[in-house]
């Protein structure tokens, strides 16, 4: 927040609940960052939390995309930055339905990036590995995590501010020629799966 920043939080998996928050807002950029994780094999997921991770991670993801366009429509145009995950172009045992909703928010970016483009809007997604906070920490050092961790080039994870640089980059204006891309910061754990 502040320096012409803002936070918007709401229940994403409802969509009416985005518009009102979003109705009369003036903004030309929109980190769509909502997400929640789910760790179970495929065969054996809830379908109750099967539900709620894609009704907050895709759909919520669609539902600010939609509920934004308005907004950037009106400022001639602007960036949509998705975020998505490493896990949506390669997952990993156990993370089998989180990893579908991200490889959708991928396909859903290159989709928005084909329709949006005549109004000048960019839309690309951001596709970080693993990340440490407050919902994965005790995750990330289980045994399970620390293998993880020696399977990743750089031999740890990330913290949040390791990713701004390329947020970043991918809102800033003079990037105008970049759109439908996925830039992934995993600290070469895909290079080394």
């Amino acid at each position: 927040p502040g320096d012409g920043h803002d936070i918007v939080v709401a229940d994403v998996a409802k969509s009416g609940h985005l518009s009102g928050h979003l109705a009369g807002q003036q903004f030309d950029g929109l980190v769509n960052n909502a997400g929640i994780a789910m760790t179970s094999a495929l065969h054996e997921s809830d379908e109750d939390e099967v539900r709620r991770l894609i009704d907050t991670n895709l759909l919520g993801s669609l539902w600010i995309l939609q509920a934004s366009v308005p907004a950037l429509k009106a400022a001639g145009g602007g960036v949509i930055v998705n975020i998505a995950s490493v896990l949506g172009h390669r997952p990993l045992p156990h993370t089998g339905i989180y990893a579908m909703s991200k490889a959708a928010i991928i396909q859903m970016t290159r989709a928005a990036a084909l329709e949006l483009a005549r109004d000048h809007i960019r839309v690309n997604a951001l596709a970080p590995g693993y990340v440490v906070t407050d919902l994965n920490r005790d995750f990330l050092s289980s045994d399970a995590g620390v293998n993880l961790q020696k399977r990743t080039a750089l031999r740890r994870f990330a913290n949040p501010a390791e990713l701004m640089p390329a947020l970043l980059f991918l809102l800033n204006p003079a990037n105008s020629y970049m759109t439908g891309e996925t830039l992934t910061i995993d600290g070469g754990m895909s290079a080394s799966l």
